[in-house]
């Protein structure tokens, strides 16, 4: 699903900044990665990789507020531990995705499949950063704004 997440020229992905989840709302704020300017020494183990630039959030990266309402479920695990699973269906490879099929989605069934007969509208969205991976299961395509300062918890 294309959102203006995945026009930002120059952007280098999205950093998960805030997540919340209050009453049935989950809001979360993703700051653009901006490349460093100047390269920096990356070390993997016992490799060092020279002319490397760093991706960051800084004060100058663009940040949105990503607000799903009527939410049922959601996860959310460090990038680190996802994998891609050709099991998923999923729209594109956008920045927001929504799954038709998805192990998560097979969680929800098992574990609570009544939801799914009580509630027929109810949709699986994605949203990979950076650092995080977000699973919502709600009913509504999310509402996402540019937000003009750095935000902090209370005041998103």
């Amino acid at each position: 699903m294309r959102t203006v997440l995945d026009d930002q020229k120059g952007c280098a992905g999205w950093f998960l900044e805030i997540f919340i989840h209050r009453q049935g709302t989950v809001t979360f704020v993703l700051a653009e990665g901006i490349v460093a300017d100047a390269p920096t020494p990356l070390t993997v183990g016992e490799v060092t990789l020279q002319g490397t630039r760093a991706i960051e959030a800084t004060a100058k990266s663009r940040r949105f507020k990503v607000v799903f309402e009527d939410v049922v479920a959601h996860h959310v695990i460090e990038e680190s531990y996802t994998q891609w699973d050709d099991h998923e269906l999923r729209d594109g490879k956008d920045q927001l995705q929504v799954l038709s099929r998805s192990r998560f989605l097979e969680f929800l069934h098992a574990h609570h499949g009544w939801m799914f007969d009580i509630e027929k509208d109810l949709r699986h969205f994605r949203v990979c950063s950076l650092d995080w991976s977000i699973d919502v299961v709600a009913r509504a395509e999310p509402r996402i704004e540019l937000t003009p300062h750095q935000p902090t918890s209370e005041g998103v």
